[in-house]
This record gives C-alpha cells, sequence and structure tokens, in this order.
C-alpha cells in the first residue's frame, strides 16, 4: 500500500498546533523566563563565549588569548553570533549583550514551534494513524521540557529541528522486518537527507557522532538485501563525514589528532573516574573530581614542555588528555563504572524536565553538581522544595505525563515485543506490524538513553522523547481504539 492509511488531515488543524504551539512557549518565555537569571543555563557561558568571538571575527579561537577553543562545537554559537553582530558586540560579559540574546530566543522560540509539527508527521509515518499523530503533536505543544528549552540559551531547540527532521528521512529510507508496505522508491536520496539532518545535529549537539554509529548498525539489521543496505550505510557515512569533516580537518590541523568534539574525556573524567575513586578511598566526590583534574593538569603540563622541547607548533588539547586519565580507571573498574553509567541512565529516563524550575527557584541553574540522586529530585519537584506554586502544578502535570507514558511502555513492550517473539510470530498481520514498530523504535531509544550515562538528567532525553511518546500511544490506542488497528487493511512485506 503505497498511500497512508489514514490520511485526512485538516490542514486548518495544523495551523492551529502550530498557533498554539507558539503562544504556549512566547507566553511562557514573556511572563517567566525572559529574564537573564532564568534564560542563562549551565552551558550557556560557554556558547556565548565561543559566539562572542566568532562577532569579533577570530572563529573559534580566543580574542584574547587566540587560543583555540575545543569543548565546543560551532554550530549554536554560529546562531548566537548572527545576533551579536547584527545589534554590535560592545562588551564580552554575557549581562552586556541582553538585548541579542533575547532577540536570538525569540526566534528560537518560533522555529521551536514547528517541533510539534514535524512529531505528527513522524508519527504519521510510523503509525499511519492520524489521530494518533495529532495526539502526539499536541501532547508536545503542551510538554514542559520542550517549552522550557524554547527560551533557554542553550542548542536542545534548534537541535531538535534537525533531529526530527533526521528521524523522518531515516526511518522513511528503513526497509525493517514485519512492516507497512510502502514503495521507496527515493530511500537512497532519503537516508543522504537524514545524514545530512544529523550532520547539522552534531555541530550543535557532538553526540550525533555516535547516534551515526547506531543508525549504521541498525541499518545493517534490517531486511533489505546487504547490496542495498551496504549502499545505504555508504551514503550515509560519506554524507555526514562530509557534513562535519571539515571540523576534523580544522582540530587535527591545530593539535595533530584526529576528533570532532574532545569533551568524551571531560565527561568520563568528571563524572565517572571520581566515583570509582570514591569508592575506593571513601573520600568526598568533590577531593576525587579535585585528585582527577590535578592529573590531568600534570599531564597536560608535561605534553607542553615536550612540545616546547621538540618545537612542535601543535596545540595542546587538554581535553584530550582527560580520556587519557579517565581511561584507566574505568578499564581496571569497570563493573563499578558500569554500575555508576547505569544509574546514570535510569536518571536520564525518569527525571522531570520540570526539575530546571528547581533549579531556577534554588538558584543553583549556572552549573551543574557534581551528583544527584534522581528520588531527590523528584522529592524536591513534587513536595519537598518550597517553589511557587505554579512550578509545583507543572512538575505534578508532568509526573502524571510520566506515569501514563511508561504504563504505556511498560505494557506494550509486554505485548508488542515478547508476546509476538514468544509465539515466534505466528500471530495476526497487525502483532507482526506493531512488533516491527516497536522494535525498530526500541533499537533507537535505547542506543539514545544508553549514551547519557555520565551524567543523567532530562535534558538529555528530549532525542528519544518523540519515539517514547509514540510507543506508548500505540498500546493506548490498541486498549481504547482497538478498531483502528483491525480495520487495517494490509499484509506484512
Amino acid at each position: 500500500m503505497n498511500t497512508f492509511i489514514d490520511n485526512r488531515i485538516s490542514y486548518r488543524y495544523l495551523v492551529l498546533i502550530f498557533v498554539v504551539s507558539f503562544f504556549v512557549r512566547s507566553a511562557t518565555f514573556y511572563f517567566f523566563g525572559q529574564y537573564q537569571e532564568r534564560y542563562w543555563q549551565a552551558d550557556s557561558m560557554d556558547y556565548h563565549l565561543s559566539a562572542t568571538c566568532m562577532a569579533h571575527g577570530t572563529g573559534m579561537h580566543r580574542f584574547d588569548t587566540q587560543k583555540p577553543i575545543f569543548w565546543r562545537t560551532p554550530g549554536y554559537p554560529f546562531y548566537l553570533s548572527l545576533f551579536y553582530r547584527i545589534f554590535g558586540l560592545d562588551s564580552p560579559q554575557f549581562s552586556a549583550n541582553e538585548p541579542a540574546q533575547k532577540v536570538a530566543l525569540w526566534v528560537q522560540i518560533f522555529l521551536s514551534s514547528f517541533i510539534p509539527l514535524l512529531i505528527f508527521f513522524l508519527a504519521l509515518m510510523l503509525t499511519r494513524l492520524t489521530s494518533l499523530s495529532f495526539i502526539a503533536a499536541w501532547i508536545f505543544v503542551f510538554h514542559p521540557g520542550f517549552i522550557l528549552s524554547s527560551g533557554f540559551l542553550l542548542t536542545e531547540a534548534l537541535a531538535m529541528l534537525f533531529f526530527l527532521g533526521f528521524l523522518l528521512c531515516y526511518y522513511y529510507a528503513l526497509d525493517w522486518w514485519f512492516e507497512f508496505e510502502y514503495e521507496r522508491s527515493w530511500s537512497i536520496v532519503a537516508i543522504a537527507c537524514a545524514a545530512f539532518c544529523l550532520g547539522i545535529f552534531t555541530w550543535m549537539r557532538p553526540n550525533g557522532e555516535f547516534i551515526a554509529l547506531l543508525s549504521v548498525i541498525i541499518v545493517a539489521m534490517s531486511r533489505a538485501a546487504w547490496s542495498r543496505k551496504s549502499m545505504q550505510i555508504i551514503v550515509f557515512l560519506l554524507c555526514f563525514f562530509g557534513v562535519i569533516g571539515p571540523w576534523y580537518i580544522r582540530n587535527y590541523q591545530l593539535t595533530g589528532h584526529w576528533f570532532f568534539c574532545p569533551m568524551s574525556g571531560p565527561y568520563l573524567m568528571a563524572f565517572s573516574a571520581p566515583k570509582i575513586l570514591r569508592r575506593l578511598t571513601n573520600e568526598k566526590l568533590e577531593d576525587c573530581l579535585k585528585y582527577i583534574f590535578m592529573q590531568a593538569k600534570a599531564m597536560t603540563d608535561e605534553q607542553e614542555v615536550i612540545n616546547r622541547a621538540l618545537g612542535s607548533s601543535c596545540v595542546i588539547c587538554q581535553e584530550l588528555y582527560c580520556m587519557d586519565v579517565a581511561l584507566p580507571w574505568i578499564k581496571k573498574y569497570p563493573f563499578y563504572f558500569l554500575s555508576d553509567w547505569t544509574m546514570e541512565v535510569i536518571k536520564t529516563t525518569f527525571d522531570l524536565y520540570s526539575y530546571q524550575l528547581v533549579s531556577i527557584a534554588k538558584n543553583c541553574y549556572k552549573w551543574d553538581p557534581v551528583e544527584e540522586i534522581l528520588t531527590q529530585k523528584l522529592a524536591d519537584c513534587l513536595y519537598r522544595e518550597k517553589i511557587p506554586l505554579l512550578m509545583r502544578l507543572v512538575s505534578w502535570f508532568e509526573m502524571v505525563y510520566m506515569i501514563f507514558l511508561w504504563i504505556g511502555l511498560l505494557c506494550g513492550s509486554v505485548i508488542f515485543i515478547c508476546y509476538p517473539w514468544h509465539k515466534r510470530m505466528q500471530l495476526p498481520t497487525i502483532f507482526r506490524l506493531l512488533n516491527g514498530l516497536w522494535v525498530k523504535l526500541s533499537l533507537m531509544i535505547g542506543g539514545l538513553l544508553i549514551m547519557t550515562g555520565g551524567f543523567g538528567y532530562a535534558r538529555l532525553r528530549m532525542p528519544a522523547e518523540p519515539l517514547l511518546v509514540i510507543l506508548s500511544l500505540t498500546f493506548w490506542f490498541w486498549v481504547f481504539k482497538k478498531q483502528h488497528f483491525n480495520s487495517f487493511e494490509m499484509k506484512a512485506d
């Protein structure tokens, strides 16, 4: 079947979704988030620093010391620098550039208001159910995490536009097992577009490199012939690295090392290695972190001495040596590492986006703490921390949403993954179709969540959130609107 099963789309309804989405985000920003002390988040200063360098004409080099910046990629700073150039940059101080920042955020709010529409088309392509797709879109019109991110000076809002573009093109091209039949005559073009969108996403969110690897693995697991899969993988990798390749070349020319963003090293050094050391010494986590940082500094100082002695022109990238410090601890105590990593993945999975409101109320939003405990964060959101009533209501609203989301996901996993495989797929067509949908989305969701294990929090779950909602809704539709599924007139491929 070459068309959607239920394609009676009211385009006026889509316009309404966008208008309401923009209104909700605009109202939230105007009445709550427009103050610097609220849209300034933990990573905002880094993006501001990089943007001021670009506006000064030094690119991703500090304008004061001319030292290159490696720890941030230039995607979001480039966006912010456009507004700094328009408004003029009289001072590099964050607080001195409020007009440019606010206009950048208003444009960001407008663009991010399209996210519910992209989720509508993604859900429609995956499920062929217009009503389910509209519900998914409306969920993200009012989703606290997506509303808040649109008004923060952070990468997530803009990056999600490109990530959803990646998902749309990628799943169109993917020929999965037990799937809806439709013609994929443009699959190579679609996989190239998916790689392009993921490449742009990676310029803002460097974990796109790991998503690219995950995507290749999923393509290799698909049911298409190996000749077709090989072509898709080659095209995907060529297009992806064609987009991000210039930054590899820039970093190699400066340091003599091939890398895109070296933040995996500081990530492991700050959030994994100190916890291992704490288990071994029973010292405070802060003291363990200081000790690990001293090791990294000693290593970079030693390399600088060597470079000067050799007359090398290579720049020292301190973040690369963070990996050299963290890996020996991880290799020596892998079970400690895996245990801590798993706990952080669980925190990412079940954390509330509304905790960002608690952080603002506690005035601790400009930095990431060394460690956070999931149960304590939930308690702070729901009852323990003294926050305004509206923040409390938003937290409880999100908690109810999470309960329904995870009931749908857990029950759906049993019905659409475990049960069909237990019966060896000797089931009606619709079960096999839904099994294919659940498996291919679960692989992507699992990979997206697992890669957040260093320091888990809800904001890192955003790329997986649309897929989680779509799967959960298929279960609730199965429970309450089973006739939508039983009316499908199709066969599995």
